[in-house]
This record gives structure tokens, sequence and C-alpha cells, in this order.
């Protein structure tokens, strides 16, 4: 997870449509049904897993 102090950074976060994410990546379709605010990371093996705001992995 990024740090607060990268995150504030403008030049290292954009915006984009989720369709065009999607697109490039179908692996996040199941995602967008996740509640509001959920975290995931995607580990080495390319799944995707959801942590908590602090890391902690489900």
């Amino acid at each position: 997870m990024e740090s607060q102090n990268y995150v504030d950074n403008p030049s290292h976060t954009s915006i984009y449509d989720v369709n065009t994410i999607a697109n490039y990546d179908e692996g996040i379709i199941p995602l967008l049904d996740a509640p509001q605010g959920a975290v995931f990371e995607r580990t080495a093996a390319g799944e995707w897993i959801r942590v908590d705001s602090d890391g902690d992995k489900h």
C-alpha cells in the first residue's frame, strides 16, 4: 500500500473511467460489487485479495 506522502503527490495518481480499466484487466470486474471503501491488493500470483485499510489481509 502506498504511503499518504506518496499519494499526496499528484504526479503519482491518475483518474480513469472504470470501463477503461476493465478493458485492460477483466480481473477487476468481480471487485466492482465490493462495498464502498473496500481495499484490495494483487498478489504475486495475480490474484486480488481484500485487505483492511491498515494492510491486514482477509
